[in-house]
């Protein structure tokens, strides 16, 4: 998922820059095959941003329209299209193939009319029109190419083969865009009504999905929702058997844990203890993953040595072909062996190192926020960030199931502290009212 929000304006602005992606993204798989031309719009275009041209004279052209926030295409922007389209024709009469980009998926009557309508528009019968535009779907997979940044794998029938191609963007870069594409799948918070602060961070126990946070309009009136992705796929299959998957109020859930991370955050000796215990913990196991790391990579140096050994024993006639073939192979086992063990122990001893980290910054937090909770309350952008921060670095997982009178359980794990939240209610399709300890929250309860 692509959050085009947060997509910054360039030299000229948000347009300018979904342009230059798109040409970017085209040069990175096309570019070791293709001629490519920027266009300068400045003075009107000419029906496409850029245009490659193939050795064997075939000629494409993208055209990009970046239609945001509002993503749909009413009459006025297909219109545009169709005039880019046409322009694209009279100024290049070879062009064999354009490539329309947008935003957004399109909707059904959308790709009718860009498959059936838009052909219309054309010259000659050509250029031909690709029914696969460039949607963030489509956009999301082709930022995870590894040609990008400079590794062009070819899959054939005896395996991958990489080769070395001129970079566009580094790993680093390309690693990070990934990253933040997980991050907006994962925290994608259901529609724009509002921003969901639990997001990410429920998960069912029975599917093993994480909720996501819907919104629901009923007589002017909106009621929020934290339901799992299963459950509300389920309301458009009449067979499907209902009742597994209870849903929340997200209004009382974010309640509730506010409440109780107010509580680490005035009261933080207890949470700040269990951090002490923790880095003593961890500072115990890293020495243990130290000592494993230094063994293991001590015997993958002594295993590597062992190659030269067996070839010497096999020169001076001590050891014959096949003997030599059945060292040799089991020698190629145990180093591969070795070298994923040292791979799980770096990666066990790097993780242990941002824990150690996190839990220290969440320390110091907790110590600096102490009386000063009120600013993180407050109704404006940067306090609610502030508060999804503070919630990330808290909450392990809230985990949500059934009891076995089929009411819902919220079970709230915190990250240094011991599990103290087990939350029944009861829930039918339409609401859910929900009571912790048989007492009501007032703050939730007084929005429903």
């Amino acid at each position: 998922m692509i959050d085009w929000s947060k997509l910054k304006a360039g030299h000229r602005d948000k347009t300018g820059s979904f342009e230059e992606l798109c040409y970017q993204l085209a040069k990175g798989i096309y570019g070791s095959d293709a001629q490519f031309v920027s266009v300068d719009d400045s003075g009107g275009g000419d029906g496409v941003e850029f245009y490659a041209t193939f050795s064997d004279g075939r000629q494409w052209g993208w055209q990009a329209k970046f239609f945001y926030p509002d993503t749909r295409l009413t009459d006025s922007r297909k219109t545009q299209i169709k005039r880019s389209l046409q322009r694209a024709c009279e100024v290049h009469p070879d062009l064999t193939d354009w490539f329309l980009c947008v935003p957004a998926d399109l909707t059904p009557k959308e790709r009718e009319w860009f498959e059936e309508g838009l052909h219309r528009s054309r010259v000659n019968g050509r250029p031909r029109l690709h029914g696969t535009t460039w949607t963030p779907m489509a956009i999301s997979r082709i930022v995870r190419r590894s040609a990008y940044s400079g590794t062009h794998v070819i899959h054939s029938s005896t395996g991958e083969i990489e080769r070395e191609v001129p970079f566009i963007v580094s790993g680093e870069l390309q690693e990070a865009a990934i990253a933040r594409l997980g991050n907006n799948e994962r925290y994608s918070g259901g529609r724009p009504v509002r921003r969901y602060l639990l997001r990410g961070l429920i998960r069912c126990a029975k599917c093993g999905w994480r909720y996501s946070g819907l919104s629901r309009k009923r007589e002017d009136r909106y009621h929020f929702k934290y339901a799992c992705p299963v459950a509300t796929t389920r309301r458009f299959d009449p067979h499907a058997r209902r009742g597994g998957c209870p849903s929340l109020d997200a209004l009382w859930l974010e309640d509730l844990v506010w409440q109780d991370i107010r509580g680490f955050v005035e009261n933080p000796g207890e949470v700040l203890e269990r951090v002490k215990e923790q880095m003593e913990e961890r500072h115990s196991h890293t020495d243990e993953l130290e000592e494993r790391l230094a063994s293991l990579t001590k015997r993958l140096a002594t295993a590597q040595g062992e190659k030269d050994k067996y070839v010497k024993l096999y020169a001076a006639g001590h050891l014959d072909v096949e003997e030599l073939e059945i060292h040799l192979l089991d020698l190629k086992n145990r180093i591969s062996n070795l070298k994923m063990l040292i791979e799980s122990a770096e990666a066990d001893l790097a993780s242990e190192e941002q824990d150690a980290a996190a839990a220290k910054s969440t320390a110091m937090w907790l110590t600096s926020l102490r009386g000063n909770l009120d600013t993180l309350e407050e109704d404006t952008e940067e306090a609610w960030h502030g508060r999804r921060e503070l919630v990330e670095e808290l909450v392990e997982m809230i985990t949500v199931s059934r009891t076995e009178d089929g009411r819902a359980k919220v079970h709230i794990a915190y990250k240094f502290a011991p599990p103290v939240q087990a939350t029944i209610g009861v829930t039918n399709n339409k609401t859910f009212d929900i009571l912790a300890g048989e007492t009501p929250i007032p703050e939730a309860l007084g929005r429903l």
